[in-house]
């Protein structure tokens, strides 16, 4: 019997718009109390609709081991093509937000009192309107039972409903949803609250959505919404932070926000502590063998089929939970899994035994299971996976299991690209040529350590990672670190700018970049002394990356001039010619300067030279104390060279045999410069979008691409022309943009002749933007 509304029928046929609970009885010799409830609206096509299953009790058996029982709904649309959704156990959760006479707040987490016991959901989005024919399967041990089917009516979408996301077929650069809109992507990370829980997502996500932000990042990590980490948690998922990634997933879809879902994170395989002196969470971790687990080694969760297998339950109960929400933008299986490769030219076996992950066992597992989670997910969610700065691994991105390629940049950790826009083509342009996929920059921050506002100077930074990614080729804007700063700063209409400036089909196919104009990045150079200016001091954080380095010098016109600065402490002898690397700064320097050098460690009879303008003013052998050629503080010390005031090249030298390590450089007594460079001869970047007819045009003063000048407030440039080659004849308009408030500068037109627009620019700082439109 079917109990809708206040009447009843025995057709067992859902009908009709309803938001009351609706009852099936479920009749079966082995379920004999089966019911199923309908616990939200009934169902609609690109809406999702969630049930309750009654009278299936467990028995002892695990409800998170589908090998002991396992319920699939079996649904038949009108076009006879058959899904199979799994159901998921479900613990009800309640929760408050507390405080203190501090004014400190956290989100509390209790089980719900009213519901003391799981039960079985079914969460299904049809994408088809009509009749469904709908079975629930329940397999225990094996034996699989299928209760007597049902039949309910889809009814039309909603206005709102946009259905799932999928890729625009023809040039594969952009996203589109189901119903054929485009889909370009406005995003930020938020991967993970505070003490205020959910309800920091309360704030973040309207406040993103009011600002034309559509997609957003989350990770089931130590950190928040983590299933299956820790070893109490094997095949018995946490689900006080299962709930929490509800309740997130329902708050995004009401503003509109799509999610990658990062479902691993490379700090749980990691032995060490990083850089945070955290991550280190593989002796806690649920598969690790003193847990209980099968894994000995990191590498093993990647070749053990046990493992596999685990991994794979986990996969099953995620698909089962969040597949049916159609803002689930994609599925993420690791973040920046390449952190803790291994060598790749190392065996299987050498990587394993370093607790380093062998890179082609990485590559053939997410092959096994891109392949097993397409199999489980009737939606057909998008499927990715990510690498920190340094890495591509051609051979993951070539998997037809992976369906678009992420990409991270830090100018800390900037791998090949040293400037913003240097890397947004970069990466727009070559990698979707390379693999034909849609390419999203899915972290970015100016500095990887921290955020540092004083290291970029209007959010020059910031605003260019936002704005290139969309007109440098990937499929939206890049999405930045540090949400909780870019919150408390109020920084969302830096993408609001951009959302407005563009037309409401951007996106579509027919928007492709046109080639783009660049010239080499202006070389930082020492300025001129400012007047009556404070001497500073300069402490330069070195590296301990062993290669050559690039040889650039460290040009300290101000305060923190270094922070980008990616010198190895490895200063080299003679016994390593191919990794000497010259390390130069270039001050000016008042009365009283020095330079000051802490020293870690030496192997082999090193020297350490200094010279200054040229002339070595400092030198010191360094014998090895301890015997033993590695990094182990054996000296920690500090040694203080006296420098000479004035305009200074200062390099630090190894006359001798092999290495020694310095842990910092610093340099005090140093003068503010101004820059070096003027307002003669600005070159511009320039690129453009083109949907055949219209154009768009971003231009970028060339000097104060991040992380050019980037403590310093941008020069207005006045009076520039740029020349727009291979451009169609006859009288175009143009609509000048301020790129930072998202307001309309001026309107002027200009002519094209023989196939070129020379194209007068309005005044401007930093960078402009102009929608361009043939006159009619």
């Amino acid at each position: 019997m079917l109990v809708h509304a206040p009447k009843i029928s025995a057709l067992g046929v859902f009908g009709g718009i309803c938001c009351c609970a609706v009852l099936l009885p479920l009749v079966h010799a082995a379920e004999t109390k089966s019911k199923l409830q309908l616990i939200s609206e009934s169902p609609r096509q690109w809406q999702r609709s969630e049930f309750r299953v009654e009278g299936i009790p467990l028995n002892g058996a695990n409800a998170y081991d589908p090998e002991q029982i396992a319920l699939d709904a079996i649904i038949t649309p009108p076009s006879k093509t058959r899904l199979t959704i799994p159901l998921f156990w479900y613990v009800a959760y309640t929760h408050s937000l507390e405080s203190n006479d501090k004014g400190e707040q956290w989100e509390k987490i209790a089980p719900d009192p009213k519901k003391t016991t799981g039960e079985w959901r079914l969460r299904w989005t049809p994408r088809e309107i009509g009749p469904h024919t709908l079975t629930i399967s329940v397999k225990r041990g094996g034996v699989s039972q299928n209760l007597p089917p049902l039949t309910c009516a889809v009814a039309p979408k909603a206005t709102s409903s946009r259905g799932f996301v999928s890729i625009e077929p023809i040039n594969k650069r952009f996203f589109r949803t189901d119903d054929g809109r485009p889909l370009p992507l406005f995003g930020m990370n938020a991967c993970w609250p505070g003490r205020r829980g959910t309800y920091d997502y309360d704030d973040w996500l309207p406040a993103m959505a009011r600002n034309g932000i559509n997609y957003t990042r989350l990770w089931q990590a130590n950190s928040g919404f983590r299933a299956e980490l820790y070893g109490n948690e094997r095949q018995n998922y946490n689900q006080s932070t299962l709930w929490q990634l509800d309740r997130v997933f329902d708050s995004a879809a009401q503003n509109g926000i799509n999610i990658m879902l990062c479902m691993g994170f490379h700090g749980e395989f990691q032995t060490d502590l990083d850089m945070w002196g955290s991550h280190g969470s593989w002796t806690t971790h649920a598969y690790q063998v003193n847990n209980g687990g099968p894994c000995e080694k990191p590498n093993d969760f990647f070749t053990d089929p046990t493992a596999a297998k685990l991994y794979q339950k986990r996969l099953r109960y995620l698909v089962a939970r969040y597949g049916a929400n159609p803002n689930l933008f994609s599925w993420q299986f690791f973040n920046e899994i390449n952190n803790i490769y291994g060598d790749s030219k190392a065996s299987q076996r050498e990587n394993r035994d370093r607790n380093r992950l062998h890179p082609p066992d990485v590559v053939a597992w997410h092959e096994r299971m891109g392949k097993y989670l397409r199999s489980l997910d009737s939606y057909h969610h998008l499927v990715t996976t990510s690498f920190g700065s340094a890495g591509e691994q051609q051979e993951m991105w070539k998997l037809p299991e992976l369906d678009y390629t992420n990409w991270h940049w830090y100018g800390t950790w900037n791998g090949p690209y040293n400037a913003i826009t240097q890397m947004t083509e970069g990466v727009g342009t070559q990698l979707n040529e390379r693999y034909k996929k849609p390419v999203v920059i899915a972290e970015f921050g100016t500095d990887g350590r921290g955020w540092h506002p004083e290291s970029d100077a209007e959010r020059r930074g910031l605003r260019q990672a936002i704005w290139g990614g969309i007109f440098c080729g990937t499929a939206g804007t890049s999405m930045p670190w540090w949400w909780e700063d870019i919150h408390r700063e109020n920084l969302y209409p830096l993408w609001k700018s951009l959302r407005d400036f563009l037309p409401a089909d951007f996106g579509t196919a027919k928007w492709r970049p046109l080639e783009a104009f660049h010239p080499p990045i202006v070389p930082a150079q020492l300025g001129q002394i400012t007047p009556n200016s404070t001497p500073f001091t300069e402490k330069i954080a070195l590296t301990g990356n062993w290669g050559k380095g690039s040889g650039e010098p460290i040009i300290l016109n101000s305060p923190g001039d270094s922070d980008l600065a990616q010198i190895s402490g490895y200063i080299h002898g003679r016994s390593k010619p191919e990794l000497r690397t010259p390390f130069i700064i270039e001050a000016n320097l008042g009365e009283g300067a020095k330079l000051v050098l802490h020293l870690n460690s030496v192997a082999n009879d090193p020297t350490l030279v200094v010279a200054q303008n040229g002339k070595p003013i400092f030198e010191r052998k360094l014998p090895n104390k301890d015997g033993i050629w590695e990094r182990n503080n054996e000296y920690n010390e500090d040694i203080t060279v006296p420098l000479q005031s004035g305009r200074s090249t200062i390099e630090i030298l190894n006359g001798g045999e092999d290495w020694f390590f310095l842990d910092w450089v610093r340099v005090e007594g140093v003068l503010p410069s101004n820059n070096a460079t003027t307002t003669s001869a600005i070159p511009l970047e320039h690129y453009l979008l083109s949907d055949g007819k219209n154009r768009l045009l971003w231009v970028v003063d060339n000097r104060y691409v991040w992380p050019r000048h980037r403590t310093q407030i941008a020069i207005p440039v006045e009076g520039a022309k740029i020349q727009l080659k291979n451009w169609p004849t006859g009288r175009w308009n143009i609509e000048w943009w301020q790129t930072s408030t998202g307001k309309s500068l001026a309107k002027t037109s200009a002519t094209a002749k023989n196939n070129q627009l020379d194209l007068p620019i309005v005044p401007f700082n930093g960078d402009t933007a102009a929608r361009l439109t043939p006159a009619i």
